[in-house]
């Protein structure tokens, strides 16, 4: 097992990691410390408590998408292999299978497959167990009551952003196919309220995928916003982005653009900022 660790600017030196209380950064660089080769880390835990930082900082950690917990304790540093390339007459591989089974690696970044192996927050400590009768009542119930689909009105929030991403994704290719624009306000349900963004920086990195000359070929649906959405926030703070960005057109919201580019009253109305 390498016993170097190293740590990547692109990810430690973003508003997003600085903003964070310095106990939780202390306990991140920690945790990626003692990690092995694939970025997993056997005891956070007892690490948290040796370091003496709270759960607290291990909630943040995890809202902040830094590090990926499992229901067996174990968590694994999500950006491990853009931190640390180990050479393989050093690499030794993870003894933690089953975790890493469920695990994806995008261009250095690792996400999960599986939603159902991830433990809450550490509020799992706490939750009451229902007994097995209850569980099956539960389970009758569900299965007897058909789901209902949500519909998203057209002046929904989600709708909104759908048509703008449509409509930026039509400005580079006329004949691009119009989406069902209910599924694509699914995903920005989700990317609202599961992955907690906001509406104005979902706005930008639309306005960034749609304006930057790689992206734009490439984010070409809802989905693989949501997929690539870390990525793209963090390619737009590099400084060579970062440096106009109070002229960058990406930089606008949608109803800031909607202004600057003087649109028709038509367009306006199906990007819903109109009013």
């Amino acid at each position: 097992m390498a016993q170097k660790r190293m740590f990547s600017l692109k990810i430690i030196d973003t508003d997003l990691f600085l903003d964070m209380p310095i106990s939780a950064r202390l306990l991140y660089y920690d945790l990626s410390m003692r990690a092995d080769d694939d970025g997993f880390v056997a005891s956070p835990k007892k690490i948290q408590r040796m370091i003496g930082c709270s759960d607290d900082d291990f909630r943040i950690l995890i809202a902040k998408q830094f590090i990926i917990p499992f229901e067996s304790g174990i968590c694994v540093i999500k950006h491990w292999r853009i931190h640390n390339y180990i050479q393989k007459d050093r690499y030794q591989e993870t003894l933690y299978d089953n975790e890493k089974s469920n695990l994806e690696d995008d261009n250095g970044v690792y996400n999960l497959v599986d939603t159902k192996c991830v433990q809450n927050g550490y509020e799992m400590d706490t939750q009451v167990r229902l007994d097995k009768v209850r569980l099956d009542k539960v389970s009758i119930d569900k299965k007897a009551e058909p789901k209902k689909s949500k519909t998203f009105l057209s002046d929904s929030n989600e709708y909104r952003l759908s048509t703008y991403l449509f409509e930026l994704i039509k400005s580079n290719n006329v004949q691009a196919k119009r989406p069902s624009m209910q599924k694509w306000s699914k995903t920005f349900d989700l990317m609202i309220r599961i992955d907690k963004r906001k509406i104005d920086d979902i706005e930008k990195v639309i306005m960034f995928s749609q304006k930057d000359p790689f992206w734009y070929k490439n984010i070409l649906s809802a989905d693989k916003l949501r997929l690539q959405f870390e990525k793209l926030t963090l390619q737009m703070q590099e400084p060579k982005y970062k440096k106009n960005d109070k002229e960058s057109q990406w930089n606008l919201t949608g109803s800031e653009y909607v202004a600057n580019n003087n649109l028709g009253d038509l367009e306006k109305q199906l990007l819903g900022w109109d009013k």
